[in-house]
């Protein structure tokens, strides 16, 4: 360790990731944060053995560094931070596994002094997903330092909808697995809004979801970044909610938006019946200040052509179409994107890249990255790519590879881009 720091003598900023904390380790990352007052340090670690400490030691940790420590609470034993100790200690991480034996700590002090930032709830051994009661929302509660929320496998229920939606500190919220129906609880005259959370994921749903969450979404007017990840919508009760937001609330709700900077949707339904996600968001979300999309979808529609009409701040776009016969229409994908505003970073993965696909990429001439992929790609094709269209692009044929490409099209590239083009 020593060299190692003395080796970092000039840096301005050190994290270190460390399993376990010893006596010594501890004296001497104290040391150097105070002979080097310049220096910042950030230091995580899982376990301690922190024997013969004195009181006096603690005292002299420096305001240059900082101690974390990350519980992993997946068995009946588990390290606690000694109350002397966490005045001076961060309880950065905390992650619980949920067992038959095993049950959240409801030591009150513990979490009123610990700092934990970062909470995961692990119900992936429930033989069903998890329905937390109120004594996890009591422990919750008094952490007051808690920024980001990750649950897996449980149920959406009322209380933790109020839970989250009244936390002044939670930032970040990650769900994943989880069952989301009937949720009937939460009215447009309920006046309690959440102006902290600024992200969402919700990924694997095991149910469809009640389009009534919308509701509840509605209520977060700092969300920035959102994640539907093979989550699709309830279809009868989204139908429902949407044409009764269009031809009844709509004009009242404009102003109530909220702006996304980003987005991604994975949508796992193949189904051209199930409700269209962007259509549903659109109910709560403005898009003209996206600034990422990530889109992996079955197919793109007329509908959606729309909507990405209505996105002209777009820096990076990820798309991927599933249905390979499904050919894209970049001009009217791109028709109001504002090309010639910024650098722009597009990732495209399709059946079939056509000539008049690289004609419209060609009049874009901030494109910092294109990556393309897809299934087959002919020679005219290829040669309508121009290392002088895109001499300030960093440019990748992904799919199909050098090895499934035909000879014809890899000495092309070869002499236009480079020697033994990938």
């Amino acid at each position: 360790m020593e060299p190692f720091l003395v080796s970092c003598s000039k840096c301005q900023k050190i994290t270190l990731l460390l399993k376990n904390l010893d006596s010594n380790t501890f004296e001497l990352l104290i040391k150097f944060a105070r002979n080097n007052p310049d220096i910042f340090y950030k230091v995580f670690y899982c376990t301690y053995i922190l024997e013969n400490i004195t009181y006096d030691l603690l005292r002299s940790i420096p305001n240059n560094i900082i101690f974390y420590v990350n519980y992993n609470q997946t068995s009946m034993k588990y390290q606690q931070i000694p109350l002397m100790f966490m005045p001076f200690f961060n309880n950065y991480a905390f992650y619980y596994k949920h067992k038959e034996e095993l049950r959240l700590p409801t030591d009150f002090i513990f979490f009123e002094c610990s700092k934990i930032k970062d909470i995961k709830l692990d119900y992936k051994l429930s033989d069903s997903p998890f329905k937390l009661d109120d004594t996890v929302f009591t422990s919750l509660r008094y952490l007051k330092t808690i920024k980001c929320l990750s649950l897996e496998n449980i149920v959406i229920s009322k209380e933790l909808l109020f839970y989250i939606l009244e936390s002044n500190t939670l930032i970040k919220l990650i769900i994943k697995k989880f069952i989301c129906k009937k949720l009937e609880f939460l009215s447009d005259d309920y006046i309690l809004y959440n102006f902290v959370l600024k992200h969402i994921r919700l990924e694997d749903s095991l149910s469809f979801i009640d389009s009534n969450i919308s509701i509840f979404l509605n209520r977060f007017k700092k969300v920035v970044g959102l994640m539907f990840i093979n989550a699709d919508m309830y279809y009868k009760s989204s139908y429902l909610y949407m044409a009764y937001s269009f031809f009844v609330k709509l004009p009242k709700k404009q102003n109530n938006k909220t702006y996304l900077k980003r987005l991604e949707i994975q949508s796992a339904s193949n189904n051209k019946n199930t409700p269209n996600i962007l259509n549903f968001l659109s109910e709560i979300y403005i898009f003209t200040k996206l600034s990422v999309i990530l889109y992996n979808v079955n197919q793109i529609t007329e509908l959606e052509y729309q909507f990405f009409s209505k996105m002209p701040e777009l820096e990076a776009v990820f798309i991927e179409i599933r249905n390979r016969t499904n050919l894209l229409n970049f001009q009217k994908l791109f028709s109001n994107l504002k090309f010639n505003r910024t650098k722009i970073i597009l990732d495209i993965n399709v059946g079939k890249i056509q000539k008049e696909d690289v004609r419209i990429f060609s009049r874009c001439k901030h494109i910092a990255n294109m990556i393309l992929s897809c299934d087959s790609i002919d020679y005219e094709t290829v040669a309508s790519l121009k290392k002088n269209d895109f001499k300030n692009t960093i440019f990748k044929l992904v799919k199909p590879t050098r090895a499934e490409r035909s000879n014809e099209i890899n000495n092309y590239l070869d002499s236009e881009f480079e020697i033994n083009y990938p």
